[in-house]
């Protein structure tokens, strides 16, 4: 690999944890911990960031995941002139939200760096395209930095189409259902059907 293009793909990663990082320290959601709160630089918050994240934060619970992926109607807070206040989600909420995934992405790429095993680098970046893509911050590609937007371009368009489709949005959501049942609470499903059926009313209670 050229040494002018491994530069840019580091300088690529380093944008895009720079990015996440800028949007973890401004949610008063994700920057509540001490350690973001008290870093006073990008190494200090590189730290305390993936440490939160080996102690399991900023990663998403099963249980969201498998709420996030159900397509029924959700409730809305007007109903319309027909009554009706059950609306069809938007694309955007079937979209992670949590960073988890890619800043583990991002730590395997500079874990390759480090152990100068650039034949995995390729897949390393892979990786990261696709976990960030399909993240609800890449849903306008407009308010990404210039720098991310050609290597984010194909996994974003990519994304689109995959939530695009209804039977794409079911069949993970199905898959999650019977997962999460069968690991929790010991259930079989002798056929496809019966966890379509089951996860059709997963919500109800």
């Amino acid at each position: 690999m050229p040494s002018s293009q491994l530069q840019e793909q580091i300088l690529i990663v380093n944008a895009l944890e720079k990015f996440i990082f800028d949007k973890i320290r401004s949610s008063p959601f994700l920057s509540f911990h001490k350690s973001i709160l008290m870093a006073s630089n990008e190494e200090d918050l590189r730290k305390a960031i993936y440490t939160l994240i080996d102690e399991g934060y900023f990663q998403e619970l099963e249980e969201d995941k498998i709420k996030r992926l159900c397509n029924k109607p959700v409730k809305a807070f007007f109903p319309d002139q027909d009554g009706n206040d059950q609306v069809a989600k938007l694309d955007f909420e079937y979209r992670p939200k949590h960073y988890h995934e890619v800043l583990q992405a991002i730590r395997k790429f500079r874990a390759s760096l480090q152990a100068n095993a650039l034949e995995n680098i390729q897949t390393e970046l892979k990786a990261i395209r696709t976990a960030y893509s399909s993240h609800a911050d890449c849903m306008n590609q407009k308010n990404l930095p210039p720098i991310l937007r050609d290597f984010l371009e194909q996994g974003v368009s990519n994304s689109f189409k995959k939530y695009n489709f209804q039977r794409i949005r079911k069949q993970p959501f199905y898959n999650f259902v019977e997962s999460y049942i069968q690991n929790y609470r010991g259930r079989k499903f002798s056929s496809l059907k019966e966890v379509y059926r089951g996860g059709s009313t997963c919500l109800n209670n």
